[in-house]
């Protein structure tokens, strides 16, 4: 790692910054029922919005896509019910803060690339406790970069999250100095064959294998931010050092 250039990190946000709760399946559930109902003002039964649902998630890596287009109205309000109807209960995380406040500012720069809503970053960073140490304007959400160009199957959410990052921070960031971290596979493949460095969050259920467009894994982000500059770190000594020698 060279310390001398600025470092990106860029982290996805469900199930990376934090890992899914053990009632994820049931809140997902009944996120899918009042979505589906919502917008079909109650033409979809409760069978038929999980099938449907389940079924768009599973064809475009968007739940409320199918929907959407079926009762005519636009991907942005979808988002916003979807999201409005998906609340996790979380909690805080000290390991993770204290990553994030030792990380040196001036050579590290953390943020967060989601397919997530603003809304829900908006909702849910607080519980987690990192709504004050990732800026807002450096957290890319899908009102942002869109809904028809995803992290698994296009270059163009990573480049704009690049290209926010130089922008907001004034600094410039090479290929071989940016880090991603995600806790889905697949989502690291894009990464990977654009120069970046791929991080997989496994949150203590590790991959036995990892394929090529992986390459590292760990349990916790917070593992891997304190291999970045720390803030107030001592210099290493020397032997001109009066107390180098003890």
């Amino acid at each position: 790692m060279n310390n001398d250039r600025p470092k990106l990190l860029i982290c996805d946000f469900d199930g990376c910054l934090y890992p899914y709760p053990d009632n994820s399946e049931d809140v997902f559930k009944r996120a899918m029922i009042k979505t589906g109902h919502e917008i079909s003002g109650g033409a979809w039964s409760q069978d038929t919005s999980i099938a449907n649902i389940l079924n768009s998630f599973n064809q475009h890596g968007i739940g409320f896509k199918d929907v959407a287009a079926a009762f005519n109205i636009s991907m942005a309000e979808a988002n916003l019910i979807h999201h409005r109807n998906t609340i996790f209960d979380l909690q805080r995380d000290e390991r993770l803060i204290n990553a994030l406040q030792n990380i040196d500012r001036s050579r590290a720069i953390p943020m967060v690339l989601t397919q997530a809503s603003r809304c829900h970053l908006d909702r849910h960073m607080p519980q987690i406790g990192i709504e004050y140490e990732i800026p807002r304007n450096l957290c890319v959400t899908a009102d942002e970069h869109g809904f028809n160009r995803l992290k698994h199957n296009s270059d163009y959410p990573w480049q704009f999250a690049k290209w926010r990052a130089e922008q907001v921070t004034g600094l410039t960031f090479q290929d071989a100095d940016i880090y991603v971290f995600e806790d889905t596979a697949k989502n690291l493949i894009r990464p990977h064959q654009m120069g970046w460095n791929t991080v997989y969050i496994h949150h203590d259920q590790p991959l036995d294998t990892l394929p090529v467009h992986i390459h590292t894994q760990e349990s916790h982000v917070a593992r891997v931010m304190r291999k970045f500059p720390q803030k107030n770190a001592p210099n290493a000594k020397h032997l001109t050092h009066p107390n180098a020698l003890g």
